[in-house]
């Protein structure tokens, strides 16, 4: 689970430092499409998360912090997040909301699968990149 964690910091690194154009939250329509998609994906895991959007208000604070700082500790405790309960996973799916959501869904079962942590609470927020393409990052809050 730290390769999967790692590469999403690398990602989020590498999208905040050199492409980022705009962040913010998504759309309320498009969460409760991505959440849906997730669930999808995830049954049969025994995981069913449910859409919280004071997850989203934390998560753009974190991207925030941890795009100047470069620091994720820092960036969690500014976002009143700590390690064992949360965990910030990204995809670049383009093509589909469906692409992206397995994804994210795949990320949330290797945790599981890894750590025994189960994903109950899921919040989102995007990010524009100047190539035109697009992040969304997923804050997950485990039980």
């Amino acid at each position: 689970m730290k390769t999967i964690r790692k590469f999403a910091l690398a990602l989020l690194s590498i999208a905040m430092l050199f492409t980022l154009t705009s962040c913010g939250g998504s759309s309320a329509s498009t969460e409760s499409q991505l959440t849906s998609k997730i669930n999808e994906k995830l049954s049969g895991t025994g995981i069913q998360v449910s859409y919280d959007s004071k997850l989203n208000e934390k998560l753009v604070v974190y991207i925030d912090v941890y795009r100047n700082s470069g620091d994720e500790t820092a960036a969690m405790e500014a976002s009143g997040l700590d390690a064992e309960h949360y965990a910030v996973y990204a995809s670049t799916s383009n093509s589909t909301i469906n692409d992206a959501a397995a994804v994210l869904a795949g990320q949330i079962s290797a945790e599981k699968n890894t750590s025994g942590r189960t994903a109950k609470k899921i919040g989102y927020a995007s990010a524009q990149l100047v190539n035109g393409g697009n992040v969304i990052f997923a804050l997950v809050q485990f039980s």
